[in-house]
This record gives structure tokens, C-alpha cells and sequence, in this order.
């Protein structure tokens, strides 16, 4: 091979590679969900536990409101979910 050859051999091998990359990382395969629990006058709840449960496996994460009373629960398999909330008082 010359270099020219070469040249093209990588120049296409790079590519190839990088589209590769590309379409790996734009297939996601989790979800998540983000709120914000607010008591009935609309004040954010600090502290409550709020649980997703995924209804097809019975999986469960939770997680627990900042002071903002906003909640993150990341990396869910795609699915439906019941989200429950509950805090002291409510």
C-alpha cells in the first residue's frame, strides 16, 4: 500500500468509528423522572420520600426532596410507573 492507501484506510476507519459512537449513545435505554412536591397552598415539602414503581417488574427507586422540594430519580428502565409521595404531616 502507499500512503495515499493508508491515508484513505484511516480516514475511512475513523469515520466508520466515529458513526458508530454516534449512533451508540443516542440509543437510551433508561429514563428519568424529575418534580416537585408542593403541599396543598403550594409551599415545597422538604424531606418527603418520593418512590417510582415500575408496574410491569415491581422495581423500586426513591429518592427524598431537597429544600427546593424537588426530586430526581435517574436511570429507570423505560416502563410505566406509579409515583407515590409521602412526607411527616401529609
Amino acid at each position: 500500500m502507499n500512503r495515499r492507501s493508508l491515508v484513505r484506510c484511516g480516514l475511512i476507519c475513523f469515520l466508520l468509528a466515529s458513526a458508530l459512537s454516534i449512533t451508540a449513545a443516542a440509543q437510551q435505554i433508561t429514563a428519568s423522572i424529575r418534580g416537585t412536591v408542593v403541599d396543598p397552598a403550594g409551599a415545597a415539602v422538604q424531606g418527603a420520600s418520593v418512590s417510582a414503581t415500575q408496574i410491569e417488574t415491581g422495581l423500586v427507586r426513591s429518592s427524598v426532596t431537597d429544600r427546593s422540594g424537588e426530586y430526581v430519580l435517574l436511570e429507570l428502565p423505560v416502563g410505566q410507573y406509579k409515583l407515590q409521595a409521602s412526607a411527616k404531616g401529609f
